[in-house]
């Protein structure tokens, strides 16, 4: 898709909203590829693996490879779920931009 298109698809699904406060929390403000708590688990992995990689950075003890083994369990959870994750409201906001709803 080209840019400028897709600047336009989700300005269209922000309903005129243009100054929103910044947060945490990654919820989607548009029809992304997908839902809200994949982004959200993506993010809570991301930082469980900043914060083992911080405080376990020069020991590399028996509680660091527990940890490291329940993370990578963790990531190929989501993973294996990820179809479960996907927004087909993102297609249907794509094929309606470009004419193709009814």
């Amino acid at each position: 898709m080209h840019p400028i298109l897709f600047y336009e698809l989700v300005k269209a699904q922000l309903y005129g909203e243009t100054h929103w406060q910044e947060s945490d929390d990654p919820a989607m403000m548009f029809y992304g590829t997908y839902n809200s708590e994949f982004y959200r688990a993506v993010k809570d992995l991301l930082h469980a693996r900043v914060e083992r990689e911080k405080s376990n950075s020069t020991v590399r003890s028996e509680a660091y490879r527990d940890g490291k083994s329940t993370l990578k369990r963790r990531w190929h959870d989501l993973v294996s779920a990820e179809r479960r994750h996907r927004n087909d409201g993102a297609r249907r906001a794509v094929a309606c931009f470009n004419g193709g709803c009814l």
